[in-house]
């Protein structure tokens, strides 16, 4: 069905797994950047084991800095607003490339089963060319017809085996690529 190749590439095509990577490198770019708009804060503490040598070194200490920018020309407002525009434009470039392979997706469906049916139908064509050909080779052996009626019924028969061959190349090489945009080009072999 339609939907399980869908949800396929949805899980799996490389594409949008890349672009999901980005979206996700971009969250982080908003992340860093919002922290910018915190205080550093320094903690520190040391504590002596030896404190019988000298009673000047004291046994412990602790420390805390902190240190914030009160005003940096608003590089950091712009700086997170460049990051949040940059996550905007990315989730944006996912929903079209979303949009892209399903459309894409629904394509190459619609070509493989159309191919399939016209593969179908040509059996019955290649059954009736090859009946007809068999009534035509009878009626020449009884005189009855003549040999280009015998001809032209073995290249109709032809035509229709080569007119099915034709279609499932066009199957194959669309189920191909309906797999590859899936993902999951490597399962080919089980569709033989």
């Amino acid at each position: 069905e339609l939907d399980y190749f869908t949800t396929l590439a949805a899980q799996n095509n490389t594409q949008l797994a890349e672009i999901r990577d980005q979206r996700a490198l971009a969250k982080e770019n908003i992340a860093i950047h919002r922290a910018e708009f915190f205080p550093e804060v320094v903690a520190m503490g040391s504590g002596a084991l030896m404190h019988n040598v000298t009673n000047i070194l004291p046994r412990w200490a602790v420390g805390v800095g902190v240190n914030f920018k009160l005003f940096d020309g608003l590089r950091r407002e712009f700086k997170f607003s460049a990051a949040k525009n940059t996550y905007r434009r990315v989730e944006a470039l996912e929903r079209a490339a979303e949009e892209d392979i399903n459309l894409l997706i629904t394509s190459l469906y619609n070509r493989v089963t159309a191919s399939l049916e016209q593969i179908i139908a040509l059996e019955r064509s290649i059954d009736f060319a090859t009946e007809y050909l068999q009534m035509q080779q009878r009626a020449f052996t009884e005189g009855v017809a003549t040999s280009t009626a015998v001809i032209d019924a073995t290249i109709e028969l032809l035509a229709v085996h080569i007119e099915r061959l034709k279609c499932g190349y066009e199957f194959d090489t669309n189920l191909v690529r309906l797999l590859e945009a899936c993902g999951s080009s490597d399962r080919y072999f089980e569709y033989i």
